[in-house]
């Protein structure tokens, strides 16, 4: 055996393998602990990249869909809505998006949750995973917070659009 964990009343212990690793069932439970920590530790820092890449896409995707419309909200605008009106079209348009995706994650974050906890349990790492809602929420409100921030900055610039470039080509 590589390990043999012990509970003796006397000091004398024999053992035949010579590289086996005496322990006592404490030792035995920090080292357990200090490996499950450190795997939730890889796995939060995986989560975390996960988060900020979302947001990084989310604000870019945002954005090159409102500058590629500039043309389509010139039209609008010539055909009688006013600024004001497509600033809230915008924002609209935004605010349901991270509805969509709140919903999305809030409905599937328990079952990707219990994937996971099923597939590192098939690979014998039997750390507890939970889903932590407080977390769903503050990364739901987060990235509400984000796609709004993009929301309002281009609606900025549809407000100081120049029409009659926007539709030279009309």
């Amino acid at each position: 055996p590589s390990m043999l964990l012990l509970n003796t009343e006397n000091d004398s212990i024999y053992l035949a393998d010579k590289s086996a690793e005496i322990k006592t069932y404490e030792e035995y439970c920090s080292d357990i602990k200090a490996e499950e920590n450190s795997v939730m530790d890889i796995m939060g820092a995986v989560i975390v990249l996960g988060i900020t890449l979302s947001v990084i896409s989310s604000w870019g995707n945002l954005s090159v869909s409102l500058l590629q419309r500039k043309h389509e909200f010139a039209v609008l605008y010539s055909s009688g809505m006013s600024r004001k009106i497509l600033v809230k079209l915008i924002i609209t348009e935004m605010l349901c998006s991270a509805l969509v995706s709140a919903f999305i994650s809030a409905v599937f974050c328990p079952y990707i949750t219990k994937i996971t906890a099923d597939i590192l349990s098939f690979y014998d790492f039997t750390i507890p995973i939970k889903s932590d809602f407080i977390l769903l929420g503050a990364f739901t409100l987060g990235l509400t917070a984000v796609i709004l921030t993009a929301a309002f900055i281009q609606s900025r610039t549809v407000r100081k659009m120049n029409i009659a470039e926007q539709l030279k080509y009309e």
